[in-house]
């Protein structure tokens, strides 16, 4: 009698157990889905005025970008990337006039329209351009001392959209589709920028 009980307010199609921001466990009725996951491929690039960005492993080797790409790892729990991104600025300060100039250091981050839909960025350093728009903005190095070499790691922490969390079992088929074609864009820049006179 319980168990019918139960059963009757049981949801018709879905109930769904949500850990924190990601997908946790999607069950629909007595059915437990295939855990799905993919890897949406990172483009990654650099535009400098002055100095070179070289990217680099944990121990700070230069890694071709190439062959050591950087992934987004989605599945029903969480969106992440494979690894930090970690950044070598190297500055000549013997051709740079720190009376009239000054570098300022902006990182662009892009989504396509599917990844929109799905994931934002929950950092504190990074600003998002417009609402929905997936165009975020940081500075990656916000308190640079013009030394020749400088080191950063970026702390980029991805999470599902609440609103966009499936509630069927089609969606959830649908979503998996749309971000294993999804795709995102990030640039590290080094901006010459003239200073008030």
């Amino acid at each position: 009698m319980k168990k019918l009980i139960y059963l009757l307010f049981m949801p018709l199609f879905i109930f769904i157990s949500i850990v924190g921001t990601g997908f946790s466990t999607w069950y629909f009725l007595d059915n437990t889905l295939e855990i799905k996951s993919t890897t949406i491929p990172v483009s990654i690039e650099q535009y400098v005025d002055v100095g070179k960005i070289e990217f680099v492993d944990a121990n700070g080797d230069v890694i071709d970008t190439t062959k050591h790409p950087y992934k987004l790892v989605v599945d029903q729990k969480r969106v992440a990337l494979n690894e930090r991104i970690k950044v070598k600025y190297t500055l000549d300060l013997s051709n740079l006039d720190l009376t009239s100039t000054k570098i300022k250091f902006i990182c662009s981050i892009e989504f396509d329209e599917k990844l929109t839909k799905y994931v934002e960025i929950n950092s504190p350093e990074v600003t998002v351009e417009e609402q929905n728009s997936g165009r975020y903005t940081m500075t990656w190095l916000d308190n640079f001392n013009y030394e020749e070499v400088t080191y950063h790691t970026s702390n980029l922490f991805f999470e599902y959209k609440s609103t966009s969390l499936p509630t069927t079992e089609d969606e959830y088929e649908q979503t998996y589709l749309d971000l294993s074609s999804s795709s995102i864009s990030i640039t590290y820049k080094a901006i010459l920028e003239k200073t008030a006179a």
